[in-house]
């Protein structure tokens, strides 16, 4: 059913259940969603995240960093999705966490399947995302804007 809801999957009747595929204009519009919705998450979450938060962020980085030496696609989209989760569950509004993640889903899976079909160096997932918790961290909304442009461009240029 949540992959219904997430627009992966469609039921058709008398005969079962499909995969849904996206073509590259909707994984593009999804991204221009995302990324506008992703910084106003973390701006908001930068005014509630402490110290204790960032630990945690820390620790996801950890696996995000783990699954990536051992090319392990689809741990490192698990904790990919994991961490950005944890900042929007921080904005303290559930939302925007919500459409979020109905955004942001479907393009983790079709990420997930191009990385998973190529021998992709993924070494630049980890230093976005510590760009990310620094930006956040400062609480500064230009660090944060830039730090999120630059992860959707370094993700996600090949749709633009």
């Amino acid at each position: 059913i949540q992959l219904e809801q997430f627009g992966l999957v469609e039921k058709i009747p008398h005969k079962g259940t499909r995969v849904v595929n996206k073509t590259d204009d909707e994984i593009r519009e999804l991204i221009i969603i995302r990324s506008q919705l992703e910084e106003l998450a973390a701006l908001l979450a930068s005014e509630n995240m402490d110290a204790g938060d960032f630990r945690n962020l820390d620790a996801i980085e950890r696996k995000i960093l783990s699954a990536v030496n051992k090319n392990q696609y689809f741990e490192l989209i698990k904790h990919d999705l994991e961490y950005h989760k944890y900042i929007w569950g921080k904005s303290g509004n559930s939302t925007l966490e919500k459409l979020l993640e109905q955004v942001t889903v479907p393009i983790f899976a079709v990420m997930g399947i191009k990385h998973s079909t190529r021998d992709q160096a993924l070494k630049n997932v980890v230093a976005s995302h510590s760009r990310i918790t620094v930006a956040i961290a400062s609480r500064d909304r230009d660090k944060i804007e830039s730090a999120y442009k630059a992860d959707m461009e370094e993700s996600y240029g090949i749709y633009f």
